[in-house]
């Protein structure tokens, strides 16, 4: 091989890694981030919020809205919130455990679950992610790209994690967006 053939492939080579680097950093998923940050925030942490204007959960307007017409209403009487999800999908409580409480979320006939984590100590993976601001029901929550989302009330935390249903994330919007707090 001449030193110019060996200098082109060498080349290529750190191109071709450096590539692969940043297409993982660049799609690296929340589910990613789910699964390494499965801590839970103290509840005197606050997530980096950047100071901008509260946009609503329906806040991106390149995806048309969700028509929710036909949707069931799960309520939870033990944390007093509640919201819509699709007539197709299913909602199950799992098992508690000490640091919190979870639903299950299967879109349809999908296996890949949406979660909600109920916990009175703090939110569910978003530690050391930068979050913005959004509004869910009255209340000032964080968010991340809209797929995982964190609201504090009533001294519970509520977070909702799109995980890796991305496809389902126009009704993931629209389920956060139909939470109501406050009901028994």
């Amino acid at each position: 091989m001449s030193k110019q053939t060996g200098s082109f492939v060498a080349i290529l080579l750190i191109a071709a890694v450096g590539g692969a680097v940043a297409l993982r950093l660049h799609n690296r998923t929340l589910a990613d981030v789910s699964s390494e940050a499965q801590t839970i925030l103290p509840a005197t942490h606050t997530p980096r919020a950047q100071a901008q204007p509260k946009p609503e959960v329906s806040g991106e307007t390149d995806e048309p809205p969700v028509d929710t017409t036909g949707w069931k209403t799960y309520t939870s009487r033990n944390y007093a919130f509640e919201f819509k999800y699709p007539a197709a999908w299913k909602v199950t409580p799992t098992p508690t455990t000490e640091e919190f409480d979870l639903l299950t979320i299967i879109p349809g006939d999908k296996t890949t679950p949406i979660h909600i984590f109920l916990s009175k100590k703090g939110y569910i993976g978003l530690e050391d992610v930068k979050t913005e601001p959004i509004d869910v029901s009255g209340q000032t929550g964080v968010n991340v790209q809209q797929a995982l989302v964190g609201v504090e009330y009533n001294k519970v935390f509520y977070t909702f994690d799109l995980g890796n249903a991305v496809k389902d994330k126009p009704q993931f919007k629209a389920l956060v967006g139909s939470v109501v707090f406050g009901t028994h």
